[in-house]
């Protein structure tokens, strides 16, 4: 570490439910070892965010989707176009 210039921590994550990849440079005096805690440790302290814990999609739920996208018509998706914002 030098004293003489900006030290940074450089941290990649992927989101656990979506996969994204995300990269943030952090300066070092705002780094905090707890951002790096487990899922559970951040759902215990109630900074769960958007997503509940809920796992990994299993077999059963892909086929599922892929039933109801298959067996999906036309107005279906002109009703879904409506709904958005």
């Amino acid at each position: 570490m030098s004293r003489w210039r900006p030290i940074w921590v450089y941290l990649k994550y992927r989101c656990s439910h979506c996969r994204m990849v995300g990269e943030k440079l952090i300066n070092h005096r705002d780094w905090d070892e707890d951002m790096l805690a487990d899922e559970a440790a951040v759902s215990e302290a109630g900074g769960g965010g958007r997503f509940p814990a809920r796992g990994g999609i299993d077999d059963d739920e892909l086929r599922e989707f892929s039933t109801r996208i298959r067996d999906l018509r036309r107005s279906d998706l002109d009703a879904l176009a409506r709904d958005l914002p």
